[in-house]
């Protein structure tokens, strides 16, 4: 469980100001709850807070529970059960842990771990949205760029300056746990891509459209690398702007995070031997595009999961395909019916839903 960094801001500002404070801990979840397990919330002795656990009532009594356990010095568990029992509310559980100025809030670090960091390679007008959105989920926001342009990103907890582009190849990236690549210049993309892949950044995502993610892919072998996103983010739907990309990537990220993923996925069955039309189906043309070009477009403004099932003339269908951003499955048993290929594409969707 990562920190957010606004409540370490906040207790900062408590130790300068002197005054004592209350962890609230979520410790059990039963049924929906706003809160999930690990959630914090800190209220000082003046009764100003950070974090929201749940509704206006039950934030009145943790208020109510801060000041009993900072008069008692003793920590007070706590069980809310809906009033409802319509409201299809669940059940959740609290602990609620004083700590005194005066002790030096005694062992107070012990639950304070660091927060969640992303580094941002980039400094144009593009990646203010994305600074923004980040410090709003309280992660740590770093960039890195040759040139830092600070009208953009000054709301950036670093900035970092690299004197040459070769620099980052040396650079310490161990520190952060997730990377996005916003340049927008191919051979700068190339180099910190290759640097980053040398780190253990569990997350790397880049900027661009899914043709050109297609041959980075191949440039560097990550056909089957988790780390690696590309085109970076959630597909929303919707225009495309700065602040949309940077609500979907860090709406992916944060669902990376939390062990989701998206599990939307098209599946095109084009494995068939087109016996009735006496030639191959998938490569009649319609609209100067072949059929499975034209329903690869059409999934692809869908979702960007696509994979499609091959077999009978997969060759010269694979040669029609095989540039854009998808999934090919080969069903050499395609002679048994659609069902093989149903199987053969549903056994390979599982499998990228698993990683």
């Amino acid at each position: 469980m990562f920190f957010d960094k606004t409540n370490l801001k906040f207790i900062e500002d408590l130790k300068q100001r002197g005054l004592d404070i209350v962890c609230v801990s979520v410790t059990e979840t039963i049924g929906h709850c706003y809160a999930k397990l690990g959630n914090m919330m800190f209220v000082n002795s003046k009764e100003q807070f950070i974090g929201v656990l749940g509704s206006p009532s039950l934030h009145e009594k943790i208020i109510d529970l801060t000041k009993q356990a900072l008069e008692s010095n003793k920590s007070i568990s706590y069980e809310n059960t809906p009033k409802d029992k319509n409201s299809a509310h669940g059940i959740s559980s609290y602990e609620l842990q004083p700590f005194y100025f005066e002790k030096n809030y005694d062992s107070l670090s012990k639950l304070l771990t660091k927060p969640y960091s992303l580094l941002i390679f980039g400094s144009g007008a593009h990646v203010s949205s994305l600074i923004n959105m980040a410090n709003l989920m309280g992660w740590k926001t770093a960039v890195i760029d040759l040139k830092i342009r600070k009208e953009y990103v000054r709301q950036a907890d670093e900035l970092i300056k690299l004197e040459k582009l070769e620099d980052i190849l040396s650079y310490d990236l161990s520190s952060c746990n997730a990377s996005v690549i916003l340049s927008h210049s191919p051979k700068t993309d190339d180099t910190y891509l290759e640097a980053l892949l040398k780190s253990n950044v569990e997350y790397i995502g880049i900027l661009g459209n899914k043709k050109n993610m297609q041959k980075k892919r191949e440039q560097f072998n990550l056909q089957d690398d988790k780390r690696f996103f590309a085109p970076v983010g959630f597909d929303i739907g919707g225009g495309i702007t700065h602040q949309s990309i940077a609500l979907s990537i860090c709406s992916q990220r944060e669902a990376r995070k939390m062990g989701k993923s998206n599990n939307l996925a098209v599946l095109i069955l084009a494995a068939g031997t087109s016996s009735r039309l006496g030639e191959s189906k998938q490569l009649v043309k319609f609209q100067n595009k072949t059929l499975i070009q034209n329903s690869i477009k059409k999934a692809l403004d869908v979702n960007s999961n696509v994979t499609v099932v091959l077999g009978a003339n997969k060759d010269l269908i694979s040669k029609e395909i095989i540039n854009y951003p998808i999934s090919i499955v080969i069903n050499n048993e395609y002679p048994k019916g659609i069902g093989s290929s149903i199987s053969y594409g549903i056994s390979s969707l599982l499998s990228l839903i698993k990683h």
